[in-house]
């Protein structure tokens, strides 16, 4: 049922695109046009949703190499669907492929260049699953910029920026934290925590990477 939904889809899709691109010259004839992007992207949607549904399906048999497939689809006719890329590079994690999930997150975030939950997802992805921690540092740092970013985003920078080896600023990171969420849960804690280090081991800063940007 759902793969004749999808072709059926994909038919008016093709269509529309086809009328559509044949009104300007309709117009020129005085006909009133047949189509419009709008229509185009209605179906489009349309697709999304169902691949979507399907993919609820298939969680619940456990079918992933399926979810991962529709996935691709999915990002391919909807490229500024986010949660998918999220959903889908997790599950290649959890088959073992961080080659893809690397990648699957990266096309995320260059897709979707001002939504900071993207460069999220690529930077904890670098922090938890391959401890590459100056990456995630570094993608976090942009991240931490973009729209929709909060006190997680830049709390998980300056956990980087400690882990990759620049407690200066981890230190600067978690001061701007506290200035700007004073009652930020941990914060004072972690300020205190990566202070101490700072001035009680000069051997710890092993490294120094670009520092927080301002927040906004």
């Amino acid at each position: 049922m759902i793969r004749s939904r999808i072709a059926a889809a994909l038919f008016l899709v093709l269509c529309a695109a086809g009328t559509a691109q044949a009104a300007p010259h309709a117009n020129r004839a005085g006909a009133a046009p047949q189509s419009s992007q709008a229509q185009v992207n209605g179906i489009v949607s349309a697709i999304v949703d169902d691949l979507w549904a399907e993919n609820d399906e298939h969680w619940h048999h456990g079918d992933y190499p399926r979810i991962i497939a529709l996935d691709r689809i999915i990002v391919g006719a909807d490229p500024k669907f986010v949660e998918c890329y999220a959903t889908g590079a997790w599950l290649m994690e959890s088959l073992g492929n961080l080659n893809d999930a690397e990648a699957f997150y990266q096309m995320g975030a260059r897709n979707n260049p001002k939504d900071a939950y993207a460069s999220y997802n690529l930077g904890t992805f670098y922090f938890h699953t391959l401890k590459d921690y100056k990456a995630a540092a570094l993608v976090l740092r942009k991240g931490v910029l973009k729209k929709g970013a909060d006190i997680n985003d830049w709390k998980t920078l300056a956990h980087a920026y400690e882990r990759a080896g620049d407690i200066n600023s981890s230190v600067k990171t978690w001061k701007a934290i506290k200035a700007h969420w004073p009652d930020g849960l941990a914060v004072e804690h972690n300020l205190t925590r990566v202070v101490s280090i700072q001035k009680s081991d000069a051997k710890a800063n092993r490294i120094s990477l670009p520092g927080p940007p301002p927040l906004p």
